[in-house]
């Protein structure tokens, strides 16, 4: 493991242990209100349906720009063979991100897309995801954006530059890695139509989990005050934390994150926000593995 490695990973676990300390503190002393809130908790199941299904077309929104990449970028992907590869591999992602992308690719070649083209793509859509993700938590109410400071915005504004340039720069880096690789470097063309497709579709993402977010704050507690905008940017704050954080799927992280955001919003009481982040862990990890599961079980594992 190289010293660079182990730099990330270090810095990644402090990040992770301050948002988690962070949470705790905010907590301090509310445990009993915590347990009291969450025995009184009466899921709403209309509310609930609704934010499932609000979820469930989010994830076919990232679906399609995933598959408009990995065409672009010279695949064929049907829609239908995008959609098994792409929940299915996210049975794999509670192993790491790395497990996830392994298992994109597998399924993509079993499905006639190269493995490198479906990997490329969804490289590309993380980044975009990510890059996005910070775009919205900053215009849509800034509940992080106090914390972040000019430095993220200095960084989201490189982020977004560098993307942009990717698709003139990507060719012209493939004679620099095969030279220093000493094999012939396959790097698949990026179109700028591609990385705009994969910008709005994230964009569209982070909305819809954001008004479902509310619903489901809504079935949870009875309430969720605040405008949708709050829970665009609470849901998205947490989502990154836990995205960028060193454990699997981000779990304790995004939680703390979660109750972290809600404090400097203001909107829910620290018991309130713990009960709604570990019910929205809950309900996040089933929506995300029973579409995988079933294709799994319905659909045959390529063409032949």
């Amino acid at each position: 493991m190289s010293r660079r490695t182990v730099l990330v990973r270090v810095a990644q676990a402090v990040i992770a242990l301050v948002i988690m300390g962070t949470a705790v503190h905010t907590l301090r002393g509310q445990w009993s209100e915590v347990r009291q809130v969450a025995s009184t908790v009466r899921l709403g199941w209309t509310a609930l349906g609704a934010a499932s299904a609000i979820v469930l077309a989010a994830y076919l929104v990232l679906v399609a720009a995933w598959r408009h990449v990995v065409n672009a970028m010279g695949g064929t992907l049907r829609y239908a063979d995008a959609a098994y590869v792409w929940f299915v591999s996210a049975l794999a992602r509670y192993a790491g991100a790395l497990w996830q992308v392994v298992a994109l690719s597998a399924l993509a070649k079993q499905r006639g897309a190269p493995p490198v083209t479906a990997a490329g793509a969804a490289i590309v859509m993380t980044i975009v995801n990510i890059l996005t993700g910070f775009g919205v938590v900053l215009a849509t109410g800034a509940v992080a954006a106090s914390a972040l400071g000019t430095r993220a915005h200095v960084a989201l504004a490189v982020g977004v530059a560098a993307l942009i340039a990717a698709p003139v720069l990507a060719p012209r880096l493939q004679p620099v890695v095969s030279r220093l690789t000493g094999r012939e470097a396959e790097i698949p063309v990026l179109t700028p139509g591609a990385v705009w497709v994969a910008a709005v579709g994230s964009v569209v993402s982070w909305l819809l989990y954001g008004v479902a977010f509310m619903l489901l704050t809504h079935a949870v507690l009875g309430t969720a005050p605040g405008g949708w905008l709050v829970y665009v940017s609470v849901y998205t704050t947490a989502y990154l934390a836990g995205l960028l954080g060193l454990v699997p799927a981000g779990v304790g992280v995004a939680e703390g994150a979660m109750v972290a955001a809600f404090a400097i919003a203001g909107i829910l009481p620290p018991a309130e926000a713990l009960t709604v982040a570990v019910v929205s862990r809950l309900w996040r990890t089933v929506l995300e593995i029973v579409p995988g599961l079933v294709l799994l079980a319905t659909r045959p594992r390529s063409r032949t």
